[in-house]
C-alpha cells in the first residue's frame, strides 16, 4: 500500500485493525493517515467472508480417512488451528452484525463473553459454550498443544456452530426468521450479490457524489460479474477446463 493510498482505504476489518490494533515496530507512524473507521461502518459482508473462508479451511483440513485412522501430529495441528479460526470467525461475524467489533482478538472475546447471553439468546440456548470456546481458541492460537483438543469431536462441534452462525447472518440480512438450507442456497444464488457488495459500492461511489440506489445496484452487479470472470479464468488456468456456469 503506497503512502498516497493510505488516506483512501475502504472500511474493511483489515484496515480497521491496521489503524487501531497494531504496534509500531520501526519507522514513521503513518497509521493516523488511514481514515478513522467506526465499527458500524464495516460491511456485514466482512463477517460473512470470514465464515465462508473458515468453513472452506475446515473442509480442506479434515479428510474422511482421519475419521478411521489417526492423522499425524502436524495434520492434527492444522485441523485444530482451523477449528480455532472457525470459532473466532463466529465471534467476529456476530459482533460485526451488531456493530460492536473491536480491533484485537482479546477485546473482541471480552465483549462477546459479556454480551453473548443477552444479545443472542437463541444462540445462547443452543450453544451456551460458544463464548468460552472463542476464548479457548484465542489462547490455543497463542499456545498450541494438540494434546489439549480432541480434534475429531471438536471439528464436528465447530462445524455445527459455524454453519448455524452463517445461516443466522444470512437470515438477519434478508429479514427472515429462519430458512432451510435449500432456501439459503436459493437466496445466495439469486440476488444476494447486490446485498453483499452494496456497502463496498457505496464507498466507491461516495467520492463521485453519485451514491444512489440505482448506481449501487449496477456497480454491485458489475463487481460480482468481474469477480466471476476472474474466477473463470483462474479455473481455466488451474484445471484447463471451461467452467461456464
Amino acid at each position: 500500500i503506497t503512502l498516497k493510498k493510505l488516506k483512501h482505504l475502504p472500511p474493511t476489518v483489515r484496515y480497521y485493525e491496521m489503524r487501531n490494533g497494531t504496534i509500531l515496530l520501526y519507522g514513521d507512524d503513518v497509521r493516523k493517515i488511514i481514515p478513522e473507521i467506526k465499527t458500524e461502518d464495516i460491511p456485514f459482508s466482512e463477517g460473512l467472508r470470514f465464515l465462508s473462508n473458515r468453513m472452506m479451511n475446515m473442509f480442506l483440513s479434515m479428510k474422511e480417512e482421519y475419521l478411521k485412522k489417526k492423522p499425524s501430529d502436524d495434520e492434527i495441528g492444522i485441523i485444530n488451528y482451523y477449528i480455532c479460526k472457525a470459532y473466532i470467525a463466529c465471534c467476529d461475524s456476530l459482533l460485526l452484525s451488531i456493530g460492536k467489533f473491536a480491533p484485537t482478538y482479546g477485546k473482541r472475546a471480552e465483549i462477546f463473553l459479556d454480551i453473548y447471553e443477552d444479545t443472542f439468546p437463541e444462540f445462547y440456548r443452543k450453544f451456551p459454550e460458544l463464548a468460552k470456546k472463542v476464548n479457548y481458541a484465542i489462547n490455543y492460537k497463542m499456545n498450541p498443544d494438540i494434546k489439549k483438543m480432541d480434534y475429531k469431536k471438536e471439528w464436528f462441534k465447530a462445524r455445527e456452530i459455524i454453519t448455524e452462525v452463517f445461516r443466522y447472518i444470512i437470515n438477519n440480512k434478508t429479514n427472515r426468521k429462519d430458512s432451510s438450507w435449500h432456501e439459503i442456497n436459493r437466496l445466495l444464488t439469486r440476488n444476494f450479490d447486490k446485498k453483499y457488495f452494496e456497502d463496498y459500492s457505496s464507498f466507491l461511489l461516495k467520492p463521485m457524489h453519485i451514491n444512489l440506489k440505482i448506481f449501487r445496484f449496477f456497480l454491485s452487479k458489475s463487481i460480482s460479474f468481474a469477480l466471476s470472470v476472474l474466477y473463470f479464468l483462474r479455473l481455466k488456468e488451474e484445471i484447463v477446463k471451461f467452467y461456464l456456469k
